[in-house]
């Protein structure tokens, strides 16, 4: 799963808060990699989900296509390649 976040990461790469920019957690005080910031309408909200979803189902697609194949030569390096 570290593979679709890091895609999700970088596809969202504009949206995303700088490190220490968004300062420390008020839950937890730590100062959190992984916030976006989205416009806070529904646009923004199902355009995140969209791209979390594309992900999460690419990656279920690949597993289950190299379950299928039973030879597993195929990477999903290979396979995102040709995205």
């Amino acid at each position: 799963m570290q593979r679709v976040e890091r895609l999700i990461h970088i596809e969202l790469a504009d949206k995303r808060v700088a490190a220490g920019q968004g300062g420390a957690c008020g839950q937890c005080g730590q100062v959190h990699q992984e916030i976006f910031e989205i416009e806070a309408t529904l646009q923004g909200l199902r355009g995140v989900d969209r791209v979390v979803r594309r992900w999460v189902e690419w990656d279920e697609r690949i597993a289950a296509e190299g379950n299928d194949s039973g030879s597993g030569s195929s990477s999903s390096e290979a396979r995102w390649a040709q995205r």
